[in-house]
């Protein structure tokens, strides 16, 4: 047991996390400062929220790169709703959990009818959901939130941001579905061998419905906690987005390929990749170089999964 967990990709990221602490509390004094703490939890909410959802969708062997858009657009509904009506955060969070559903469903019916791969039909929706909304919005702004809307980037409860505990919800959530129910099973089994899983009687179509519309879903959710951090929201809102949210989880031990991975290890990855930002912008690097960074962390996280899984398939054979 004790083997298993020291040689887990968590607790190597674990180690990561605690390695970069270290360092940067050394370097700079500033690091671990409460109000620098508070920020590294509230800008990565967003990015934690999402990269539950996308590792529910790698699971299963897939890919959703228009995430972000989805994103967008629920968060333009959402911030239209609440300044037009007042609203509460209640119904907020039911407009863009509703509008995500929506259009998870619209991505999965491609995918499962159509018989077209995740990645063109995700890139497909991306560029109509994206066109959509810019021409919806004449490409202007949204502000003017109501403040309840505007201060609840600042709620706290039990001294941790109300956004960082929304993510913690999430994550706890999607976790105790893919660890306890069958569907999460499922997911795993589909994930591992489509074939094997439509022979033992996995109905594939309902299952590959249910992700993307999970997955729809969580964007919703996060549309809301994105508007009140940004204090506004633009219609070209999160673009790239998705290569950080596909990083956090390749990063926390995800196979990219699908079928193995853990939510803990996507939660180990999104608070790497905040602790790394965080420490570029306090080390006052360029921003553009941070795509770079996040790039290189893509690329080593899958090489060092594809050399893992060489030296295990290289050991079971000597066995």
């Amino acid at each position: 047991m004790m083997k298993r967990l020291l040689t887990s990709r968590e607790f190597g990221v674990a180690l990561l996390l605690i390695l970069v602490t270290l360092i940067m509390t050394m370097i700079t004094p500033n690091f671990l400062t409460s109000s620098n703490v508070m920020n590294i939890l509230i800008t990565n909410s967003v990015l934690g929220i999402m990269s539950v959802g996308m590792t529910i969708v790698i699971l299963t062997g897939g890919i959703d790169v228009s995430v972000a858009a989805i994103l967008a657009v629920s968060s333009v509904l959402v911030a239209k709703y609440v300044i037009s009506t007042g609203a509460n955060l209640y119904m907020a969070f039911l407009v863009g959990a509703g509008c995500g559903l929506v259009l998870g469903l619209l991505n999965s019916l491609f995918i499962v009818y159509g018989k077209i791969p995740a990645i063109i039909v995700t890139l497909g929706t991306m560029g109509i959901f994206r066109g959509t909304i810019l021409q919806v919005t004449n490409g202007e702004w949204i502000v003017g939130f109501p403040a309840w809307y505007s201060n609840l980037n600042a709620q706290k409860v039990v001294g941790l941001p109300l956004s960082f505990l929304i993510f913690l919800g999430i994550a706890l959530i999607s976790g105790l579905l893919l660890r306890y129910t069958r569907i999460g099973r499922q997911i795993y089994a589909f994930g591992g061998n489509e074939e094997s899983a439509v022979r033992i009687g996995i109905r594939v179509k309902r299952l590959q419905i249910f992700v993307y519309m999970y997955m729809g879903l969580i964007c919703g959710v996060a549309s809301v906690v994105y508007g009140a951090i940004q204090g506004s929201v633009q219609p070209n809102a999160a673009v790239g987005f998705e290569l950080s949210i596909v990083a956090a989880v390749v990063v926390g031990g995800v196979n990219i390929m699908g079928g193995s991975g853990s939510v803990l290890g996507t939660v180990l990855g999104v608070m790497f990749l905040g602790l790394v930002n965080n420490a570029l912008v306090l080390a006052h690097v360029e921003t553009y170089w941070q795509n770079v960074v996040v790039g290189m962390v893509i690329l080593l996280a899958i090489t060092v999964d594809v050399l893992n899984r060489k030296v295990k398939l290289t050991r079971r054979a000597r066995a």
